[in-house]
């Protein structure tokens, strides 16, 4: 059991005894706990990252928006799990520096961007929500996760759009490679799962 669990358990368990809930909710509240501390502690690394990126080599590269693009069609889509958290925490730590360095030092055309969006609402339909093993959605949940992504999807577009003519093309590039990233991710999970 790892440290961020353990202080999952301890919160958790006082919440729920002051809060008088049930066995069941005390578990919903120790998940989610443990979820924001995996975050938090996620957050700082890729922070620490950054603060070392800049001051030995001196670029700044947009770890935060490829993360913020990610995670946020992530939520809802899901994908690839790992069983280990400690091991999902440094593969997506990796995988998040090396998507920010490909976003800083390449130049995506105007023209790629909705053509890369195209690909994710294709992905999206045909994939679908790639749920984890361990907590399963029913169809109707599903269904409605994959609308939810659609509208990510476009609410990214608008916002990479935006970015992009306001003359922020690294920020454009983070935007468009953070959703390659979770895409992949889909189809990586549909592949491994045979959902």
């Amino acid at each position: 059991m790892n440290t961020r669990y353990r202080i999952a358990i301890y919160i958790g368990n006082f919440i729920a005894e002051q809060t008088n809930s049930s066995k069941e909710k005390a578990e919903r509240i120790v998940y989610g706990l443990w979820n924001f501390l995996t975050i938090i502690m996620l957050l700082t690394i890729l922070g620490l990252i950054k603060i070392i990126t800049m001051i030995l080599f001196s670029i700044d590269i947009p770890i935060f928006t490829v993360y913020f693009s990610f995670s946020v069609l992530r939520v809802y889509l899901g994908g690839f799990h790992l069983t280990n958290t400690n091991v999902c925490l440094i593969v997506t730590t990796i995988l998040t520096l090396i998507c920010s360095l490909i976003s800083y030092y390449i130049s995506i055309k105007f023209y790629v961007v909705p053509i890369m969006y195209i690909v994710g609402y294709l992905v999206i339909y045909m994939v679908g929500v790639i749920d984890n093993k361990n907590k399963r959605y029913n169809i109707k949940r599903k269904v409605r996760y994959q609308k939810y992504g659609f509208g990510l999807l476009t609410g990214l577009l608008i916002i990479n759009v935006i970015v992009y003519i306001s003359g922020y093309t690294v920020i454009s590039n983070a935007l468009v490679i953070g959703m390659m990233m979770e895409i992949s991710n889909l189809v990586l999970g549909k592949y491994a799962y045979k959902n």
